[in-house]
C-alpha cells in the first residue's frame, strides 16, 4: 500500500509539473498571437501616417500634424510617433517611426510583463513622375493577355504579373518583363530581352484634388468634346466623365477626370511636336474606333485601359492598372516620352 501511495504521489507531481508547462505554453501562445496582430497593426498605421505625411511636403508642421491624426484615428498613442524631416538632406522624404508597449495577459506569470513593439517606414515625394515603358500592367492580380492579335511595340512592355500569349505574335524593340512568368501558348516572340520574375513595381499614385487644382481650367460636372481642337495649356479637369470624339489638344498639359474617360472617332492627336498631353483618371479608359490613332500618355493607375477597335496605334505610353486588348487585330504602341513630362512630380512612394 505505501508503494502505491508513493506511485500515486509521483504520478501527481509529475502531473502537476506538466500542468505548470502547458499552461506557460498556452499564456505564450495567446500572448504571442496577440502580439503579432498588434504589431502588424502598428507596421500598417506607420506606413499610412508617413504617406500621409509625404503629401503635404515641404510644410514639417502640417506634414507632422497629419501623421499624428492618423495614428490617433486608428486608436494608436499619437505621442509615440516620432517624425524625422527632411530626411538625408531632402525635404521632401519623411521617415516615421512608432514605438509602443502591451501588457502581457498571461505571460506575467513567467516574469514577462510587457511586450515591445517598433515600426517604421519611409516615404518620398516627388522624383520621377513615371517611368520608361510604353506599355504598363501594374495589376498583381491579373496578367498582361493578349490572344490572337498582333502587338508591336517600340520599347518596352511591363507585367506585374503574368505575361501571357495566346496565338499572338509580338513584336517589342526593348525589354519584355513579367514580374511572374511568361506563358507562350503558341505565339511568335521577338524581343530585345526578356525577363521573368522581374521586380513588382510600384504604381505612382496621384491625388486627384492636387491635380484639380493644378488645373487652369475645371468642369463640374461631365463633358463631351466632339470635333474641336481643346487647348490644355495649365491643364484641364472635369468632375465627372469624359468624352473626347475626333478631338485634337493644343499646349502642354494634363486632361484630368474623376470619372470614365472614352476617346472615340478616328483619333485624338497633337497638333504640333512640341504639344503633349495626359490623360489621367482613377477609373477607366475605353478607346473605341476600327483604325483609332491615339497621342499623349493614357493614365488609369487604378482602373482598365480598353482598346476595342480592330488596329489601335497609340504614339506615347498605355499605363493602367489592368489593361484589355480584346477584339484588336493589330495593336501598335510606339513609345514617346515627351508626356510624360506633363505629370506633376507629386507622387509619393514608399521606400522599402
Amino acid at each position: 500500500m505505501r508503494i502505491l501511495a508513493g506511485k500515486r504521489g509521483a504520478a501527481t507531481l509529475m502531473v502537476a509539473l506538466m500542468m505548470v508547462g502547458l499552461l506557460g505554453m498556452t499564456a505564450l501562445t495567446v500572448d504571442v498571437g496577440a502580439g503579432y496582430a498588434f504589431k502588424e497593426r502598428c507596421e500598417f498605421v506607420t506606413e499610412a501616417a508617413v504617406l500621409a505625411a509625404a503629401r503635404l511636403l515641404p510644410d514639417v508642421t502640417q506634414a507632422t500634424n497629419v501623421a499624428r491624426a492618423v495614428v490617433q484615428a486608428n486608436n494608436l498613442n499619437p505621442a509615440a510617433l516620432v517624425i524625422e524631416t527632411p530626411l538625408d538632406g531632402n525635404a521632401m522624404k519623411v521617415r516615421c517611426s512608432y514605438t509602443d508597449s502591451r501588457a502581457s495577459a498571461f505571460a506575467r506569470a513567467l516574469g514577462i510583463g510587457q511586450f515591445a513593439y517598433s515600426a517604421r517606414a519611409t516615404a518620398v515625394r516627388g522624383g520621377a513622375a513615371m517611368f520608361d515603358y510604353a506599355l504598363f500592367s501594374g495589376s498583381t492580380l491579373d496578367d498582361l493577355r493578349i490572344g490572337g492579335s498582333e502587338l508591336n511595340v517600340t520599347g518596352s512592355v511591363h507585367s506585374n504579373e503574368d505575361l501571357r500569349f495566346n496565338g499572338a505574335t509580338i513584336n517589342v524593340s526593348d525589354s519584355l518583363e513579367a514580374a511572374q512568368r511568361l506563358i507562350n501558348n503558341g505565339s511568335t516572340i521577338n524581343a530585345g530581352t526578356i525577363s521573368t520574375y522581374d521586380r513588382v513595381i510600384p504604381m505612382p499614385q496621384y491625388s486627384t484634388s492636387e491635380l484639380r487644382d493644378m488645373c487652369a481650367v475645371r468642369h463640374n460636372g461631365s463633358m463631351h468634346f466632339s470635333g474641336t481642337t481643346l487647348d490644355i495649356t495649365g491643364g484641364v479637369f472635369v468632375d465627372g466623365s469624359l468624352q473626347l470624339t475626333g478631338v485634337s489638344v493644343t499646349g502642354v498639359g494634363l486632361l484630368v477626370a474623376t470619372g470614365n474617360i472614352t476617346l472615340n472617332g478616328t483619333d485624338f492627336r497633337c497638333v504640333g511636336p512640341s504639344d503633349a498631353v495626359c490623360v489621367y483618371t482613377q477609373q477607366s479608359i475605353s478607346m473605341e474606333g476600327n483604325t483609332f490613332v491615339a497621342q499623349g500618355m493614357f493614365y488609369a493607375p487604378n482602373g482598365t485601359i480598353n482598346c476595342s477597335g480592330a488596329s489601335p496605334i497609340i504614339q506615347g505610353s498605355v499605363v493602367a492598372n489592368r489593361l484589355d486588348f480584346t477584339g484588336c487585330n493589330t495593336i501598335t504602341i510606339v513609345y514617346d516620352a515627351t508626356s510624360r513630362s506633363v505629370l506633376p512630380n507629386l507622387n509619393v512612394q514608399l521606400i522599402r
